[in-house]
């Protein structure tokens, strides 16, 4: 998961930002019902005219304000950005070995470790 969401949410941060708009990043631990419960919460606050996730959030109802999910997972409710991380895993690893590379690492955090077990399968 976490290993690339950083330079994501800065690069959606300043693209917003140099248009005007106001942002602010709220942290949920990639915890469905705790990014539903943030998500319900900025809505009934009435603080946003729209919402970017990286999370498909589990709401009982869609807001009238739009939602963008950045995610692995195809969604249908709301409009989404499809992003692979196995696929991109992948493709590097696999461009490195082709390179002749033997030794890759890999820098993450505890948020990634389903991605660190993509990485391990690809070098075997």
């Amino acid at each position: 998961h976490g290993f690339h969401y950083s330079t994501r949410i800065t690069c959606l941060k300043n693209h917003i930002e140099e248009r005007g708009g106001n942002v602010a990043v709220y942290i949920y631990d990639f915890n469905r019902e705790k990014c539903a419960k943030l998500i319900e919460s900025i809505i009934v606050q009435g603080a946003t005219d729209g919402i970017i996730t990286f999370s498909t959030p589990t709401l009982a109802t869609k807001p009238d304000i739009p939602i963008m999910c950045i995610t692995q997972n195809p969604v249908s409710n709301y409009d989404t950005i499809f992003s692979n991380s196995y696929e991109i895993i992948s493709d590097s690893v696999k461009y490195l070995k082709n390179l002749g590379h033997s030794e890759i690492g890999l820098i993450g955090e505890t948020n990634t470790t389903t991605v660190f077990d993509e990485f391990q399968n690809k070098l075997l």
